[in-house]
């Protein structure tokens, strides 16, 4: 019964993480560049919202900015999973991330298709 329940806590992360990853892709030119936007903006983000080091060691304002930037609200989600204690705003929040960087993604994706074919 517990199985289900953490599975769909955990979609929204893993749709999070699709949607960046369709949205940084589809802002560069080749795969190089791709992989490369994706893993040093994965990097930061990550580093600044406290899944790579602690978020106390930053700054307040910095704490602050963490906890809305979707990584942050990524990790927020993914340790309700693990203590139970699941804040109600994660989940809007994480859809709605995905949602405009979808639409950021597409938006990007056909101006480079009409810049290629025109």
């Amino acid at each position: 019964p517990e199985i289900p329940a953490t599975v769909w806590s955990i979609l929204p992360v893993v749709l999070l993480a699709g949607a960046f990853s369709f949205l940084l892709y589809s802002l560069s030119r080749d795969i190089i560049g791709g992989v490369m936007l994706q893993f040093f903006v994965s990097v930061v983000l990550c580093f600044v919202s406290g899944c790579l080091y602690p978020a106390y060691f930053f700054p307040v304002q910095v704490q602050q900015l963490a906890q809305w930037l979707p990584t942050g609200i990524a990790r927020t989600q993914l340790a309700s999973c693990i203590t139970g204690n699941a804040p109600g705003w994660t989940l809007p929040a994480l859809l709605s991330y995905c949602a405009v960087m979808i639409a950021i993604g597409v938006i990007a994706r056909v101006q480079h298709i009409r810049g290629v074919k025109g």
